[in-house]
């Protein structure tokens, strides 16, 4: 959100995928607690299981209302860089 320059109230809803290998927690209620988004409709998905895909992985598509001339800044941290490297 920092790097896009995203505010709280221009947010529709975030979606996360996460690898099967993640079981302790769901990721949305976590930002809920953490940034206080009780108001953004948020769901959770499990990834499909590919051979060689990356382990421990979570995915955030954050839905909102911007500006059509803003550049959207692609964020990839640490192994993920790998998934999209034209855009890490």
């Amino acid at each position: 959100m920092r790097r896009n320059g995203l505010k709280k109230e221009n947010l529709i809803s975030i979606f996360f995928s996460a690898t099967k290998d993640l079981t302790a927690a769901y990721p949305a209620e976590a930002v809920r607690k953490e940034m206080e988004f009780d108001d953004v409709p948020m769901m959770c998905f499990q990834e499909m299981e590919v051979n060689g895909s990356l382990p421990k992985c979570i995915r955030v598509a954050i839905f909102t209302n911007i500006d059509e001339k803003q550049e959207v800044k692609h964020v990839y941290l640490k192994e993920a860089k790998n998934l999209r490297p034209d855009l890490a």
